[in-house]
């Protein structure tokens, strides 16, 4: 008889660059049986989906971009006698995610508690910000506006406030629907060069959605 376990975690979101997360590789590496497991980062990008076998090879790609948030990663022994494997993605709710198989019950929850720990040394700041908070955001904005623009209320708004209100709840809405492409869930930064628009983007978007309801607010009470 053959007992398999498996185990998934939830990861906060994290970026790192490319030399540490090589050396985080190798020393996963060293936790399976063989101590030379098989490796495969797989990359989607725009028209073309790529297929590295290490960090090294992700580097001799000269198209490579500075930030890499669209991969997985798979490390698995085989063709050993006592397969085990480990794959690091995204959950259905662009939320990283880790899961592990193996004989072991142990070896799986250490895997387990590795990849936590170094997700959490290099979490995003924007670990914090779930779906769940944008969608009640987002239901909340929508009821402001409503009543904003139709209650009585609407007389204390200027058109700068009524606008700003517009603007906020576009943008809470644009959050919601784009989650995983303003908070990328996990991130590889190649150390190439990227324009400084694109570098910023989700705090660009997070500082125009404050202005926007900082405005509404400011004409409000005004």
């Amino acid at each position: 008889m053959e007992r398999t376990f498996e185990r998934r975690s939830k990861l906060p979101a994290f970026a790192c660059e490319l030399a540490t997360f090589e050396h985080f590789l190798n020393e996963m590496a060293k936790e399976f049986p063989s101590g030379n497991p098989s490796v495969s980062i797989s990359v989607k990008m725009p028209g073309e989906s790529l297929s590295f076998k290490s960090v090294e090879e992700m580097r001799q790609y000269q198209a490579l971009p500075f930030r890499i948030s669209n991969l997985t990663v798979q490390i698995g022994d085989y063709l050993s006698k006592d397969a085990r494997h480990l794959y690091l993605g995204n959950s259905a709710l662009d939320l990283p995610q880790v899961s592990v198989e193996g004989s072991s019950e142990v070896w799986c929850a250490g895997l387990i508690e590795k990849m936590r720990l170094f997700a959490k040394q290099h979490r995003s700041w924007y670990w914090f910000i779930k779906p769940w908070m944008l969608m009640i955001l987002n239901l909340s904005t929508s009821a402001a506006v409503a009543v904003g623009l139709t209650s009585p209320f609407q007389y204390r708004l200027s058109l700068l406030g009524k606008g700003s209100l517009i603007i906020f709840l576009c943008i809470v809405i644009y959050l919601c629907f784009c989650y995983g492409q303003i908070f990328k869930p996990f991130v590889l930064i190649s150390g190439l060069k990227e324009s400084w628009l694109k570098k910023y983007s989700t705090e660009l978007t997070i500082a125009a959605a404050m202005v926007s309801a900082l405005a509404a607010l400011y004409t409000a009470l005004k």
